[in-house]
């Protein structure tokens, strides 16, 4: 019995020090989303290039060049770097926001978030690494409290709640990390960092010939443009609705507000984007807020009739995101919108 007590003394022992090792402080803390990592460690080593910052999902990730954004604004001396990555959903986006505030932005004047709902994480998900990474308490809190406060079901906001705690116990007892003590980091071709972090859907396909997932996505598309008619109906619909106070919610709003403040304090005008081609759902969850949002701090792209262009099959690679022509031509308006902001704070 002493014996056997020994032995799961020391293997205790073993246990809790590889689980410290996997959580040093100098270990890959965005090990999570290999995208962003690699972006991030680009942008950390030139950071003093750069005045404004972008972060998002694929949304803002493929569809904000840097390049176009700049060239247009030329007279407001913009030197922007995308930091957006694939599924970067709210809450993740605003931890990832919150971090680099923390860390370096000594040289920032300005930062753009894409404007969304809170992520909800499917059953199938709940254990990915990618959930849970980013996963504090304060985070867990804000989740919940925004869930509570959302117009979805019971059993869905049970479904919801549950998900974000798992997340939180995933990430406290994380151990994963282990795992990466042994092995070499791998580098990809897709998470190659670029200038500036933009990389458009196209782009990407070319670059990697042997996947079929970007040439069946835009293949799939182009065989039935009418799909994009659901998504410009649902903006009409959502911008000729009359909307009220009420409907927003106020955890979100609290939060988005309270993220323009310390972006105040730190130097930083922040701007919200709401980008084209969003469902229903989306628009519901996110006018209301909008509308109560300090004009100077949001853009919104997403009305079809002021941005036909950005709702045309040409400009499109999928029914939710452009290609790269309908990116430099966001990219455009974007600029010209944030112009106008700027003037109207003179």
């Amino acid at each position: 019995m002493k014996r056997f007590l020994r032995q799961l003394f020391i293997f205790c022992l073993l246990f809790l020090l590889l689980a410290w090792l996997a959580h040093l402080p100098d270990r890959d803390k965005y090990s999570g989303s290999p995208y962003y990592s690699k972006k991030y460690t680009y942008y950390k080593q030139h950071s003093a290039q750069y005045n404004a910052v972008v972060f998002g999902s694929s949304r803002m990730f493929r569809q904000v060049n840097p390049d176009v954004l700049d060239s247009v604004l030329g007279a407001y001396h913009f030197s922007t770097y995308n930091l957006g990555a694939p599924a970067t959903f709210n809450p993740e986006e605003y931890f990832l926001y919150e971090q680099l505030l923390e860390e370096d932005h000594a040289h920032l004047k300005y930062a753009f978030l894409e404007l969304q709902p809170l992520n909800k994480i499917s059953e199938l998900n709940v254990d990915s690494k990618r959930n849970y990474y980013w996963m504090n308490f304060k985070y867990l809190r804000f989740a919940t409290q925004y869930i509570l406060r959302s117009n979805d079901s019971a059993a869905l906001k049970k479904q919801q709640i549950d998900a974000y705690c798992q997340s939180y116990v995933n990430n406290k007892f994380d151990f994963s990390g282990v795992l990466t003590l042994f092995k070499k980091k791998e580098n990809s071709a897709a998470t190659d960092a670029t200038k500036n972090g933009f990389y458009s859907l196209n782009d990407e396909m070319n670059d990697t010939p042997g996947e079929d997932e970007f040439s069946f996505r835009l293949n799939a598309f182009l065989k039935d443009t009418t799909v994009l008619n659901e998504r410009r109906k649902g903006s009409e619909q959502a911008f000729s609705k009359k909307l009220i106070a009420a409907e927003a919610n106020v955890c979100h709003m609290n939060k988005l507000k309270k993220l323009i403040a310390k972006s105040e304090e730190a130097g930083i005008h922040l701007f919200f984007v709401m980008p084209p081609k969003l469902n229903a759902a989306d628009y519901a969850a996110l006018l209301p807020i909008m509308q109560q949002l300090p004009e100077a701090n949001v853009i919104q792209l997403a009305d079809v009739k002021t941005f036909p262009q950005l709702y045309l099959a040409s400009n499109s690679f999928d029914i939710g995101h452009l290609n790269k022509k309908g990116a430099a031509v966001f990219s455009a308006l974007l600029a010209n919108e944030i112009a106008k902001k700027l003037n109207a704070a003179r």
